[in-house]
């Protein structure tokens, strides 16, 4: 394995952070109109989302010929639950923007085996695949993942259903209305998938993620901090 020096840039602001996310977003579609590229979720890209679409609303960028994958999704849980990613991604990006239907791709959380589901999805990946640009963010505290890929995943891993981590799940109830609404579980792009994007940007915002951005940066490479194989 060979280690890689990333580079970091450490902005003021959160809106500072999601202009230049942006910018790696729209000048990778400018650059390459049907590129392929993979989303996350979460409250870290939130504000990237709204300026894409403001730079669509103001006909500076079309999304028309862009291959979109998601990361993951949780499972099970249907589509038009408040709390999937399925939900998210069409709220707060894909509807406010001109990306065909056949163009986005999500782990269905609806599907009736997730380790079949999981094998569809990664079939897609290697399809349309790799990812020209992938956009990251790190789990909180000492989860340090990418995706939902939990402390102990390996460098070869795949598109697979996982069991969240007890972190994880804590950090993530908030976004159900109860406890018993959240899946154990979700459909994850694997390690492999991630790496063999083109180029990768992760991003990262406020104190609970200052923890795994250190340890990713400095510490050793292994599955104890998944994130730490970007490197």
């Amino acid at each position: 394995m060979k280690e890689y020096s990333p580079k970091i840039k450490i902005l003021d602001d959160d809106l500072s952070v999601d202009k230049y996310a942006t910018s790696f977003v729209i000048n990778q579609v400018r650059l390459q109109p049907s590129s392929v590229i993979t989303l996350p979720t979460g409250s870290t890209p939130l504000g990237m989302y709204t300026l894409l679409s403001d730079e669509y609303s103001n006909k500076r960028i079309s999304f028309k010929l862009v291959t979109f994958f998601n990361l993951d999704e949780y499972w099970p849980i249907k589509k038009s639950s408040p709390s999937s990613y399925y939900h998210y991604m069409n709220n707060h990006f894909f509807n406010k923007v001109d990306s065909p239907y056949e163009n986005r791709f999500i782990p269905n959380g609806e599907a009736d085996d997730p380790n079949i589901e999981s094998k569809k999805y990664n079939n897609l990946l290697e399809k349309y695949g790799p990812s020209d640009l992938t956009i990251l963010g790190i789990g909180p505290g000492k989860t340090a993942h990418i995706g939902f890929n939990e402390v102990g995943s390996d460098y070869n891993s795949k598109t697979r259903y996982v069991l969240l981590s007890k972190e994880t799940h804590d950090t993530n109830l908030k976004f159900f209305d109860k406890e018993g609404d959240m899946p154990i579980g979700a459909i994850t792009q694997g390690i492999s998938n991630i790496l063999n994007s083109k180029k990768i940007i992760l991003i990262a915002k406020g104190v609970s993620k200052a923890w795994g951005i250190n340890r990713v940066i400095n510490g050793n490479i292994g599955p104890d901090a998944p994130a730490s194989f970007l490197r």
